[in-house]
């Protein structure tokens, strides 16, 4: 389901300082009919996941799952 690491990421972060703690940059790169969508999660201004997919959404779940996977590892 798209957006469900979007949805584990705040409700992690809901219980962990709040979502305001996630922030989230975009790019796109590639041609203009066939765009490449690159976004970066920040977890308090730190840059701790990546997403890159040719569906702007799809980054941001990627970003935001490799961002979780971050949290867990390192805050328990």
């Amino acid at each position: 389901m798209l957006g469900r690491n979007v949805t584990a990421l705040n409700n992690y972060l809901q219980d962990h300082g709040g979502t305001a703690r996630a922030t989230y940059n975009e790019s796109q790169g590639g041609a203009n009919h066939a765009p490449i969508w690159t976004m970066v999660c920040k977890i308090d201004q730190q840059p701790r996941g990546t997403g890159t997919h040719n569906n702007k959404s799809v980054a941001k779940d990627e970003a935001s799952k490799r961002a979780l996977e971050w949290l867990m590892a390192n805050e328990g």
